[in-house]
């Protein structure tokens, strides 16, 4: 959706869910974004203001407020904080003193009869949790929401290797020593007003520790969604594409690779598409992979596109796959990817991850692999390419489960009862 130019006034004395991040607003595009997006979807149609702002901004200022969608609001400045620079991972978690100036513009803009407006923290670092806790909560007595949609502790065991030697010795002391912090944040998440955690077992952890805990799994914005009538036909190639961060450890993209050696002699041509972000090291292990196995010309690699080209390009596949490992980071979280996927009328291959199996049934809506062995992954790609008739009802049947369990829709009057009226 595009963002419009008019500046506008959040009124005083308004209902209103201020959303507390520090994500880049100005790249509207990634798992982070489109939760956010889609919770703010989701109040919006309920006459609820909603206004996204961003602690990586220097001096916020209303009059920077500007309309995104209908009741949907963006706060930035014309500049980004310096602490925006890439660091080593424990340093991302310790910035208290950005935190605190972004707490208190907020505070400043916002200081007026707000008895009808509510916090909700989408956070990403210890600090700005930390701080959302003692200054906001406590001392401001604001009533601040959490949304908890991945244990900060289990991301941090998966922190990806680097590739500089200078790094690599350094590597098992930061890896060490960023788990404190990762762990803390989990840790001091439970003194909110309020929990929104994104799965089964995240709020089976969280009740425990706080009652006031629902579980909203992904969303999706099937606003745009029309039924593809396509016939699927892939005589010249068949083609299989991933859309995500690059990560063995995350998402298993290198088990995966290592299967398509097991069908590269088949009299079907296939064409495997990556996209995304990717550090300098997995992009090391992707290309050795991709050597080894003698598969240049089967795997290519086009890097991260916009927002915009993914949910173009999604379409144009004939398979999508998400090969998540099973972990402590996909078990207790729920991948937002895999709305995405079935948003586009495209078969989805998947392991059985998190809730996924509440929603889903293989070879109704989705296909499912149990394991990651790459034989057992080529096994069920073979199966799927000669499975066409099939595979066209498993697309749409994909599109009406998603819209029947993660439209944003379903959840408008569920999240305002909860951060309006819970007690």
């Amino acid at each position: 959706m595009i963002q419009t130019q008019n500046k506008v006034k959040v009124k005083q004395n308004q209902k209103a869910l201020i959303i507390l991040t520090d994500i880049d607003l100005d790249n509207k595009s990634g798992a982070s974004w489109n939760r956010i997006l889609n919770y703010s979807k989701a109040i919006s149609t309920t006459a609820t203001k909603v206004l996204i702002t961003s602690a990586i901004y220097n001096k916020l200022n209303e009059e920077e407020i500007e309309q995104y969608s209908n009741n949907v609001y963006i706060l930035k400045s014309k500049s980004q904080n310096y602490t925006n620079k890439k660091v080593i991972p424990i340093l991302k978690d310790i910035r208290f003193r950005r935190d605190l100036n972004y707490l208190r513009e907020i505070v400043d803009i916002f200081h007026k009869g707000q008895d009808q407006s509510r916090f909700l923290l989408y956070p990403s670092n210890f600090s700005l949790s930390f701080i959302t806790l003692f200054y906001l909560k406590i001392y401001k007595k604001r009533v601040v929401f959490i949304e908890k949609n991945e244990l900060h502790f289990a991301k941090a065991l998966n922190l990806p290797f680097p590739s500089s030697l200078h790094y690599k010795m350094l590597f098992p002391f930061i890896w060490s020593i960023n788990l404190i912090p990762s762990f803390l944040t989990d840790f001091i998440e439970q003194f909110f007003d309020g929990m929104i955690c994104i799965s089964t077992r995240m709020e089976g952890l969280y009740k425990k520790l706080n009652n006031n805990t629902i579980r909203i799994p992904i969303l999706a914005d099937t606003d745009m969604i029309t039924i593809i009538q396509k016939k699927m036909q892939w005589n010249d190639c068949f083609r299989i594409a991933y859309a995500g961060t690059i990560s063995n450890k995350r998402d298993g993209v290198l088990s995966f690779i290592k299967s398509i050696c097991l069908l590269k002699h088949k009299k079907i041509r296939i064409e495997v598409n990556l996209y995304g972000p990717i550090t300098r090291s997995e992009k090391l292990h992707l290309n050795k992979t991709i050597n080894d196995y003698q598969l240049t010309d089967i795997v290519k690699y086009h890097g991260n596109l916009p927002a915009q080209d993914i949910t173009n390009m999604l379409k144009l596949q004939n398979l999508l796959i998400l090969p998540r490992p099973l972990n402590l980071q996909t078990n207790f979280g729920f991948s937002t990817k895999l709305a995405e996927y079935l948003n586009s009328g495209v078969p989805v291959l998947s392991t059985k991850i998190s809730d996924a199996e509440m929603y889903l049934t293989d070879r109704n809506n989705i296909y499912f692999i149990d394991t990651l062995r790459p034989k057992d992954i080529a096994i069920k790609i073979d199966e799927i390419i000669n499975n066409k008739n099939l595979n066209s009802k498993i697309a749409k049947a994909a599109l009406i489960a998603n819209n029947q369990h993660f439209s944003y829709k379903n959840y408008s009057f569920i999240l305002n009862d909860f951060l309006f009226h819970a007690s």
